[in-house]
């Protein structure tokens, strides 16, 4: 959420900040919340920084490992489209009368 401050003096706006609702936090990380009951809520913004750069670090190494799945889908199916093409100009092969032998076909698996 973005916030301005008012000066006490004078009433004035100041610049804008970003922070996040302390009840919001609360519900899932009570202990960075000080302030309960009807008192003004307030975060421990240095402990919710260790908290988000860890999980930060958690989502990196997901999508790491996503990453290199999908690579690996890449290559499998790369790999499949070549051996359809090879298939196919067998069959062509095959059609047209001209059927290569066995012993000259490569082994597709």
């Amino acid at each position: 959420m973005s916030f301005q401050m008012r000066s006490r003096e004078s009433k004035r706006l100041g610049p804008t900040r970003y922070g996040f609702v302390a009840q919001e936090v609360e519900q899932v990380l009570p202990n960075l919340v000080h302030g309960s009951g009807d008192q003004h809520r307030g975060l421990v913004y240095q402990d919710l920084l260790a908290v988000l750069t860890l999980a930060m670090k958690e989502q990196e190494k997901a999508i790491q490992e996503s990453d290199a799945e999908v690579i690996e889908a890449q290559r499998e199916v790369q790999s499949l489209l070549e051996q359809a093409d090879m298939l196919e100009r067998y069959l062509d092969e095959y059609e047209a009368g001209t059927p290569a032998e066995a012993s000259e076909l490569p082994s597709l698996f």
